[in-house]
């Protein structure tokens, strides 16, 4: 919370009297931000509708007033515009409306985390169709015009583990200090914080090269990737134009010391690069309809399916990300990254959870969010729901009730009288699920709260 800072103009003084947010209301405003990733609106205003009942959120009242979140949200900023470099002057810095922020999400990203072997790397576009310099077209992704960010990824998870804007040429992801192409400096950028811990990189075409697997392999990094047949210091005897090759043909392998190129004709022809693999190929059967049995085997490259398993990481974040990503639009542009770098570390925590907690005690993502606003304090602000009539003449212990609890679990007392019920009843003390309707067929005449409550 350290760089997030709300303040009001004299117009907006006039809705809350103070000129800061405090870090107990940026909490609560930070809470009904994630809560708008889980329940939907069509508009902001939509969670705080009274007159039309059937689209209002009632907790969004209790929690804060729509006036004082809309006037943090509109007046939310990263930094001190005065200290920034004027557009234009050496050092100017196209992001330092959200550098900040980048700077302190993304550096605890591999502190917190050991990754394992297998490393993605690939692009995400954040989607963004304002006006903006920034802004790329690429037709071949979901989202066609946004921001475009260089990711790289545990391959299994899609935890993030770095990740670098595009601004342009002259940007910090053109070193030019390194030799070679763009991409070449990005691979360095990103990977280099990993070099020399045995990972395997894995890459589409965009970044692949000879270069780039002398780089990874001379920092002690395996590298495998999809790579164009036409690229510098590639075989060339293998180029489509000088080996023609068709549907069913063996793949073909050149090696190069521990570099092996291999292309092979798949629905189209592939080719691929990696310090990491052999020459072998398994046969796998496919569907064909000039085949009586309607399957025919091909030789299949043990780097293609190597390739395709780890591949994809960057993808899967990517999803998960815009699963429960705040869901309104905005005209600041530095606001749209700063919604994926918010959800970024929500999924990149719930990573770290899921690895560290039990099978059995494991929440979801959805649920992870909602543990999250319950910690923030949101839930807490709710006043509790009046106990039942049925609990108001019986004396079971002074602060002892039943709240309603996020996840439905087993009750404890119906467990030890060996019967199966669940219950989304807890008692706000003594944190166990206790149901309150009675089970005169099991031998339990009473409901289970009060029965636990009561001395014997």
């Amino acid at each position: 919370m350290a760089c997030l800072k709300a303040t009001f103009t004299a117009k907006e003084r006039q809705l809350k009297n103070y000129d800061s947010a405090t870090l107990s209301e940026m909490k609560l405003f930070f809470s009904l931000y994630m809560a708008m990733g889980i329940v939907t609106q069509k508009e902001i205003t939509d969670y705080w509708q009274v007159k039309y009942p059937i689209t209002e959120t009632p907790t969004f009242h209790q929690v804060m007033s729509r006036n004082c979140w809309k006037s943090i949200w509109s007046h939310l900023h990263f930094v001190n515009n005065a200290t920034a470099i004027p557009r234009g002057e050496p050092g100017h810095d196209r992001l330092f409306k959200i550098r900040n922020v980048i700077k302190l999400v993304v550096s605890k990203f591999p502190k917190y985390y050991q990754a394992t072997r297998e490393l993605s790397l690939d692009e995400m576009t954040i989607a963004f169709k304002g006006r903006s310099t920034l802004k790329q077209y690429n037709p071949n992704k979901p989202d066609k015009w946004g921001y475009k960010a260089f990711v790289l990824s545990e391959a299994n998870t899609g935890y993030a583990l770095q990740m670098a804007l595009y601004t342009g040429k002259t940007s910090d992801t053109d070193p030019k200090a390194v030799p070679g192409s763009v991409t070449l400096g990005v691979v360095q950028q990103l990977v280099s914080p990993h070099f020399g811990q045995g990972h395997i990189l894995f890459t589409d075409s965009y970044y692949s090269s000879p270069a780039v697997a002398d780089l990874l392999f001379a920092n002690q990094t395996g590298f495998c990737g999809t790579c164009n047949a036409n690229r510098t210091g590639m075989p060339h005897d293998i180029r489509p134009s000088n080996m023609p090759m068709k549907k069913g043909d063996d793949p073909a392998f050149r090696r190069k010391v521990l570099m092996l190129a291999c292309t092979w004709q798949d629905i189209k022809r592939v080719t691929l690069l990696s310090t990491v693999d052999n020459n072998t190929s398994s046969s796998v059967a496919i569907h064909s309809r000039a085949s009586s049995s309607g399957t025919r085997n091909i030789l299949k490259p043990t780097v293609t399916s190597h390739y395709n398993a780890f591949m994809g990481g960057v993808d899967t974040l990517d999803q998960r990300c815009k699963t429960y990503l705040f869901p309104h639009r905005s005209r600041k542009w530095y606001k749209r990254i700063f919604n994926h770098l918010v959800q970024a570390a929500i999924v990149n925590a719930h990573i770290i959870y899921t690895r560290t907690t039990a099978n059995q005690n494991r929440f979801d993502l959805k649920v992870f969010i909602l543990e999250i606003l319950h910690h923030y304090g949101a839930l807490g602000q709710i006043p509790q729901p009046p106990r039942p009539q049925i609990l108001d003449d019986r004396c079971f212990g002074p602060g002892h009730f039943p709240y309603q609890a996020s996840t439905q679990r087993q009750c404890v007392r119906c467990s030890a009288k060996h019967v199966r019920k669940r219950t989304y009843y807890s008692c706000n003390i003594c944190y166990v699920h206790l149901c309150l309707d009675a089970h005169e067929g099991h031998g339990i005449p009473n409901n289970c709260f009060i029965a636990y409550h009561t001395p014997p």
